[in-house]
């Protein structure tokens, strides 16, 4: 999910960029570069990423060996690059994001190192009027080379890394009482101590007295509902994951409440002459946005004393003669229950009176459409009709039904459960699924249709989807029989 986030935001730093360049006074540069590093703070063993955004124009030819000019301190594991996407009004550039893995050498010590001198050379046509021998002004086309320097990247080794891991199960809006999980993510080298489990009076001696209990933290005002830890070995270091089911109770007219931060201390062992430090390291503070409506409860309301007081026949009509009308009902429910008629029809007209028989009709055509569609040749079909449709008028409302009809036929040959979930998806997850039972590398045709969602269609992009989603058909699926058999040879 991280890599997701890091990716997204890459993404949205070159759109806003090309997008002030593209409206403001200064022309267009023939390659932009920005720069994302993922994981500036490493540990012993642990590999950094640092990620490249490249708008580069259709007509510039450009040299990435410059990106592995990384000196003696690190070493490339890998440098790849995405499929280059069409950006622009006019399709005059290509958005690519490159990824480059760097394993730091087993020598270095715990410090802050320089990554610079990374460039990237590129060449482009420049063409200009000049004379000719005869004295006539001709049009001449020139190579012109340059070259785009990336700022210098500062990078630390250190024994202990920790954040918070925003993945599905975080929600920063939430209803009053309702769970959230936040995940707290400990990154350690196997000789370093986390000193937050001693008691508190042995902390005291280390000069400790605002250190945060990690199994059971006081993170008012909100309430620690469930605790869950686990160990993940990772070679050279260690990943302590903590999770935490947190709920808010708070009645107030605030709307946005904070989850304080953890101080982390742990003891760092010097090897060269066996000295040790104490550091700490605090979490950033959650700000989480609640609802102003609290959720559904059921509450006991008791009986009001009234019976108090009465006569005796009175006394009799208000007390015992309903209890004597509830056992008559009562039994007569039971023999209504065994004859399978009233539970059914009671939980119905219950269900038609919460939630409406309007609601109740849209909900079941949605089933009986989900489930029809939930038919690979029904799927493909509507599929085909919806591309005819928009290759006959390509517009952005023949688009998003287009979109609709190609993530129920990829939910479809993915086999989800639950067929809404092919909406909420992203393009990799949708991938990640779809190759556990198809021999797939992408779906171009996916990520191809969202990118022109508020963007003019043309009938070569038409094309281009039809193309992809050929390449989609022709997918092999995986013979789950052979692999049962190679499993158990």
């Amino acid at each position: 999910m991280q890599a997701t986030a890091q990716l997204t935001k890459l993404a949205t730093i070159l759109a806003v960029l090309f997008s002030f360049e593209l409206h403001g006074q200064a022309p267009l540069k023939p390659l932009v570069v920005e720069t994302q590093v993922v994981n500036k703070d490493f540990l012993p063993g642990q590999n950094v990423e640092i990620k490249f955004g490249l708008s580069v124009r259709k007509d510039v030819n450009y040299d990435p060996s410059g990106l592995e000019n990384v000196g003696d301190n690190f070493s490339v594991q890998e440098l790849v690059f995405t499929k280059p996407v069409p950006i622009g009004q006019e399709r005059e550039y290509n958005a690519t994001i490159a990824t480059l893995i760097l394993k730091p050498a087993d020598t270095l010590s715990y410090g802050q190192y320089k990554l610079e001198g990374l460039e990237i050379k590129y060449d482009f046509p420049v063409s200009s009027f000049e004379k000719n021998k005869d004295g006539q002004e001709v049009l001449v086309t020139k190579k012109q080379t340059e070259k785009v320097a990336i700022p210098a990247v500062n990078l630390n080794k250190v024994p202990l890394v920790a954040f918070i891991s925003y993945d599905e199960s975080f929600q920063d809006v939430v209803n009053i009482s309702e769970h959230t999980v936040l995940r707290l993510v400990i990154l350690k080298e196997k000789g370093v101590q986390i000193l937050n489990g001693i008691p508190p009076n042995e902390l005291a001696k280390e000069g400790i007295k605002d250190a945060s209990n990690l199994e059971g933290p006081n993170l008012k005002p909100f309430s620690l509902i469930n605790f869950y830890n686990e160990t993940i070995d990772r070679g050279p270091y260690e990943e302590l994951i903590y999770e935490y089911t947190l709920a808010l109770y708070e009645v107030s007219l605030m709307k946005m409440f904070e989850i304080p931060k953890m101080n982390i201390f742990y003891r760092v062992t010097n090897e060269s002459d066996g000295s040790s430090s104490i550091e700490n390291f605090s979490t950033p503070v959650v700000k989480v946005r609640t609802n102003s409506v609290l959720m559904e409860t059921s509450e006991f309301k008791p009986l009001k004393k009234i019976l108090g007081g009465m006569e005796k026949d009175r006394y009799w009509l208000v007390s015992y003669l309903p209890i004597l009308i509830a056992k008559v009902l009562g039994c007569l429910a039971l023999v209504l229950a065994l004859w399978g008629l009233s539970g059914p029809f009671v939980r119905l007209l219950s269900h038609v009176k919460k939630v409406g028989i309007a609601n109740i009709i849209r909900s079941t055509k949605t089933k009986i459409a989900l489930f029809v569609n939930s038919f690979y040749f029904v799927s493909m079909f509507n599929l085909k009709f919806k591309l005819s449709a928009l290759e006959k008028n390509p517009d952005q409302a023949k688009l998003k039904d287009f979109i609709w009809e190609l993530r129920c036929h990829i939910g479809n040959m993915a086999k989800l459960k639950q067929k809404e979930l092919a909406h909420s998806y992203t393009a990799q997850e949708m991938l990640k699924h779809l190759q556990q039972r198809y021999k797939a590398t992408e779906i171009g045709v996916l990520e191809a249709a969202e990118y022109l969602q508020d963007e003019e269609i043309t009938n070569q992009d038409v094309a281009v989807l039809k193309e992809e989603l050929n390449k989609l058909n022709r997918a092999k699926k995986i013979r789950r029989s052979w692999v049962k058999k190679l499993q158990r040879r």
